[in-house]
């Protein structure tokens, strides 16, 4: 659907932005950074009932 082609190519996104950020970033906050993103996709799973987007993340 368009809401998951949407939300992969904002994943997408936030992962080039990350690493292009990466090198300026304590590792700690770095993994703060990652918990919030896995929590905000798992509630944007829950909200939205899209079952795909877990595998898409789970998928490099």
């Amino acid at each position: 659907s368009l809401i998951q082609i949407l939300t992969h190519q904002m994943m997408i996104l936030l992962s080039v932005l990350l690493f292009q950020i990466l090198p300026t970033i304590r590792p700690l906050s770095l993994l703060i950074l990652t918990v919030v993103m896995m929590r905000t996709m798992s509630l944007l799973t829950q909200v939205k009932n899209l079952p795909n987007l877990s595998l898409i993340l789970l998928v490099p």
